[in-house]
């Protein structure tokens, strides 16, 4: 806010981390929106300023898988990824089955967006 002067139109969080989630929603401006892609766990709670989120319209929304349709979707990255234009390996690391809890800790600690872990 004291960057903008009024707020954000716009923020994302990808950590799952209610304190991050707080903290995007409280960066927004009027009728400003918050997107989250992910969650801290199953029983994580965001706790907000509710006169904060309420005076001016704000919006806090849930998206999964990009709210887009998979049949479409899919296909369209698949032919970006083949033509250069989107590195989803950077996005991803793997792991052996045995290095689990690295990859849930480097998940945790923002070390990697997507850690998958590969059985032998």
């Amino acid at each position: 806010m004291r960057i903008t002067g009024t707020g954000l139109n716009f923020a994302l969080d990808t950590t799952g981390l209610p304190a991050v989630i707080r903290n995007a929603v409280e960066s927004l401006g009027p009728r400003g929106a918050c997107g989250i892609l992910g969650a801290s766990g199953p029983d994580a709670e965001i706790v907000l300023n509710e006169t904060h989120f309420m005076s001016a319209g704000r919006r806090l929304i849930g998206i999964v898988e990009g709210d887009s349709n998979p049949d479409v979707f899919i296909p369209m990255l698949i032919d970006l990824h083949r033509n250069g234009r989107f590195p989803f390996d950077k996005l991803v690391k793997f792991y052996s089955l045995d290095e689990i809890n690295t990859a849930i800790h480097d998940s945790e600690i923002g070390a990697v967006i997507k850690p998958i872990v590969r059985m032998n």
